[in-house]
């Protein structure tokens, strides 16, 4: 319990040191301004992560395009190929199909790579935004009242 005295300052009722209204003004005056801060790095931040996983998203779906042209390509080429075959033998065919399944199952493994190492760029971009944000909350909460 605080009680205030004629001198503007506040006196703690458990005999600590008074409590000057200045100080008072003055601390909250730091305490609302770093929140202002933090507000503001907050949203920074938060523009940063998603503005990863904006390129993040675009990254893999421009990879699942590629990886689609790819996969039509190969089936048009093996098709192709084994209409042409299919009067010769049926070794030219199996062979066709094997090099299609070959083509897709690369393409499919360069998608899961790409994919993945975007992912992993934005997960490092998305956890640095993030520890940014929380080394300026720290810093300005150890500031409040110093």
């Amino acid at each position: 319990m605080v009680t205030r005295t004629a001198d503007t300052s506040q006196k703690s009722t458990n005999g600590s040191q008074p409590i000057s209204l200045e100080h008072a003004t003055e601390t909250a005056t730091e305490t609302i301004s770093s929140a202002v801060d933090t507000l503001s790095t907050f949203v920074q931040v938060s523009q940063r992560v998603g503005s990863e996983v904006l390129d993040s998203t675009t990254a893999a779906f421009r990879d699942g395009l590629e990886l689609s042209a790819k996969l039509q390509s190969a089936v048009l080429d093996a098709t192709r190929e084994m209409m042409g075959s299919v009067a010769s033998s049926s070794t030219q065919s199996v062979e066709n199909w094997n090099r299609l399944l070959d083509t897709s199952t690369r393409a499919y493994g360069d998608y899961a790579t790409r994919v993945t190492s975007v992912a992993d760029d934005a997960a490092v971009k998305i956890r640095d935004a993030v520890q940014t944000l929380s080394d300026e909350v720290s810093a300005k909460v150890a500031s409040i009242g110093h």
